[in-house]
């Protein structure tokens, strides 16, 4: 029996509480009702006395959790053990909007913050849009976090939209960086265009550094000078593409592309800075090799005393 209702065949179930002896196990309902199953977990509630020994909050919890509606309302009609804010955080966490809306109906226990910040971290703008109506728990930076990291443009929109405390601002800073480092082109744009003010001093150059060149092309038009600079030092090591680019696109000055030459890790790449350089300060080694120092007129005049002395002794020895 109780193998048949842990895989929700009521019927079995019916039949063999009706021409056997056979008992439930202690946990039989627990266990229906963790594997979704509301029709058994009403029938056991009515009719088996001795499934229902291991039932605690922590059922409807975990049924909600999994966005079990029936299930839900079974327990909530016909047992007592109730429910703690997990339940809501965790129907909100995976989307279940209507598990939501029946907790927020029929029970006191309300959510905490996690069921607004995982509902956009997860993507569920329709959970997210009736959490923010409907519900006093604000979200944290966790929220705008990640939904921005997860590529959630609509969530990211609309918490831009609504932006009635600083956590949006502040999940989204810390987001930003992790974007340019992986390349985002999804949510970027929309940053760029509404908080601008939100990106780090030197974004660009991170993307340079990670070789994506379409958030170099994305970014170079709103860039201060700094990092337009910094994104050729860095992009010079590994990414020719990007040197390209910003040559093509932007001036540099002599101390900058001899600080690229450094970087540079192959000789096309160093040439083509090279002839960028000034030509009346075109003294950069593309090789990365230093030139040996001339020796001073002092150090010359020394070195040729011995020489003389040598000189002077031969004649007077003749």
């Amino acid at each position: 029996m109780h193998y048949a209702a842990a895989h929700g065949r009521l019927d079995r179930v019916k039949w063999l509480h009706a021409n056997t002896t056979e008992q439930c196990r202690y946990d039989t309902m627990a266990v229906a009702a963790r594997n979704g199953h509301g029709d058994v977990v009403r029938w056991l509630q009515h009719n088996r006395p001795e499934s229902h020994k291991s039932m605690t909050h922590r059922i409807m919890d975990f049924a909600a959790s999994r966005g079990f509606l029936e299930v839900v309302q079974v327990l909530h009609e016909e047992r007592k053990e109730g429910c703690t804010t997990i339940a809501m955080d965790g129907a909100a966490g995976i989307g279940h909007l209507q598990v939501v809306q029946y907790l927020h109906a029929h029970r006191k226990e309300g959510c905490t913050p996690a069921a607004f910040d995982t509902a956009a971290a997860n993507g569920h703008l329709a959970v997210v849009e009736w959490l923010h109506e409907y519900r006093s728990e604000s979200g944290t930076k966790a929220a705008s976090f990640g939904a921005a990291v997860n590529g959630h443009v609509e969530v990211v929109r609309f918490l831009l939209n609504h932006r009635d405390s600083g956590y949006v601002d502040e999940g989204i800073r810390l987001a930003i960086p992790n974007l340019l480092v992986k390349g985002d082109s999804v949510v970027l744009p929309l940053l760029l265009t509404d908080c601008p003010e939100l990106f780090p001093l030197f974004s660009m150059a991170m993307a340079a550094e990670n070789g994506h060149l379409d958030v170099i092309k994305l970014l170079h038009p709103t860039r201060p000078r700094e990092d337009i600079e910094e994104a050729l030092v860095r992009g010079a090591k590994n990414y020719p593409a990007i040197v390209d680019y910003l040559l093509e696109n932007d001036k540099f000055s002599t101390p900058v592309l001899k600080s690229a030459v450094d970087r540079a890790r192959t000789l096309a790449v160093s040439v083509k800075l090279h002839q960028h350089i000034l030509p009346e300060a075109n003294t950069v080694n593309v090789f990365g090799l230093a030139p040996s120092p001339k020796p001073c007129s002092r150090a010359r005049r020394k070195a040729k005393k011995p020489m003389l002395l040598a000189r002077r002794q031969q004649f007077a020895c003749t």
